[in-house]
C-alpha cells in the first residue's frame, strides 16, 4: 500500500507539473504575433526581401533598423513594422527542445523516492522560470528597440517637415522680393513714359518689358500655388503617420505591461509551488 500511495503521488505530481509548463509556455506566446493579413502580398514581399538583404550586408549579426527596412523596400511605415515584427520571429534563433523525462533517482522506492523527485521537479520548476523569464526579456528588448527606431524616424520626418517649412519660406521671400522688382520695374516704366511721350520705339520696349515681368510673376505665383499644394499634403501625410506611430508605440507599451504582468504571476504561482509541503510529509500524513 505504501509503494502503490507513492505512484499515485508521483502521477500527480508529474501532471501538475506537465499543465504548469504548458501554462508558461502559452503565456510567453499568447500576445507575440501580430497577422498581416490585410497587406498585399506583393508588399510583403517586398519588406521581407529587403530585410534579408540588410541582415546578410550585417552579417547575419544584428537584424536590420525597420527605418532602414522602409528607405530600401519603399514603403509606408506602419507595414514594415507589422511585418518586420513576423520577420524577426521567424529570424530569432531557436532555443533547442529538450524532452524531460523522469530522474533515474526517481525509480527508488521509499523516502527517499518522494524527497528525490521533489527536489528534481522544483529544479525543473525554476528551470522553466528561468527560460520563461528570458524569453520575455527578449521580447521587452525587442518591443524597446522597436519603439526606439519607431520615435527615430518620427523625430526623422519631423526634420523633414522643418526644412520643407524652411524652403517654402525662402521661397515665398524671393516671390516677395520678385514682386518688389517688379513694382519698381513698372515705376520706372511709368516715368520713362511720361518723359519719353513722343519716343514710340522707347515706349513699345518698356511695355514689352513690362508684359514679359508680368508673365514671369504670372509664373511664379502660379508655382507658388503648387509648392504650397504639394508641401500642405506632404504636412498632412507626415501628420497621419506620425499618429499612426503614436498609436503603435501605445499599443507596444500596453503589450510590455501585459507581458509584465503575466511573467509576475508566473513568478507568484512558482513561488506558491516551491513553499508547500513536501511529498514525504504527505505520504506520511496519509499512512497514519
Amino acid at each position: 500500500m505504501q509503494k502503490i500511495a507513492d505512484i499515485l503521488i508521483t502521477i500527480e505530481i508529474s501532471q501538475v507539473l506537465a499543465i504548469t509548463t504548458a501554462q508558461t509556455d502559452g503565456c510567453i506566446d499568447e500576445n507575440i504575433m501580430t497577422t498581416n493579413d490585410d497587406i498585399a502580398p506583393d508588399i510583403v514581399s517586398r519588406i521581407n526581401d529587403a530585410a534579408d538583404q540588410l541582415f546578410a550586408e550585417a552579417g547575419r549579426v544584428v537584424f536590420p533598423n525597420v527605418d532602414a527596412v522602409r528607405r530600401r523596400a519603399h514603403v509606408n511605415m506602419n507595414y514594415v513594422t507589422l511585418v518586420m515584427r513576423q520577420w524577426r520571429q521567424q529570424h530569432k534563433p531557436q532555443p533547442p527542445i529538450t524532452e524531460e523525462s523522469l530522474p533515474e533517482t526517481l525509480r527508488h522506492a521509499g523516502s527517499q523516492l518522494l524527497a528525490s523527485f521533489w527536489r528534481e521537479a522544483n529544479a525543473i520548476g525554476q528551470a522553466h522560470l528561468a527560460s520563461a523569464t528570458s524569453t520575455w526579456e527578449e521580447e521587452k528588448k525587442e518591443l524597446e528597440d522597436l519603439q526606439a527606431q519607431l520615435a527615430a524616424a518620427v523625430d526623422g520626418q519631423a526634420a523633414e517637415l522643418r526644412e520643407a517649412s524652411t524652403a517654402l519660406t525662402q521661397m515665398r521671400t524671393q516671390l516677395t522680393e520678385a514682386a518688389a522688382v517688379q513694382h519698381r520695374l513698372e515705376q520706372r516704366a511709368v516715368t520713362a513714359e511720361s518723359e519719353c511721350q513722343g519716343n514710340a520705339r522707347v515706349l513699345h520696349q518698356a511695355q514689352q518689358e513690362i508684359q514679359e515681368l508680368r508673365s514671369l510673376l504670372r509664373a511664379a505665383q502660379t508655382t507658388q500655388e503648387r509648392l504650397t499644394q504639394q508641401l500642405q499634403e506632404q504636412l498632412t501625410t507626415h501628420a497621419a503617420t506620425a499618429e499612426r506611430h503614436m498609436a503603435e508605440q501605445t499599443r507596444y507599451a500596453e503589450q510590455l505591461g501585459q507581458l509584465k504582468e503575466e511573467a509576475s504571476q508566473l513568478r507568484q504561482r512558482l513561488a506558491d509551488k516551491t513553499v508547500e509541503p513536501s511529498p514525504k510529509a504527505a505520504v506520511q500524513k496519509r499512512a497514519r
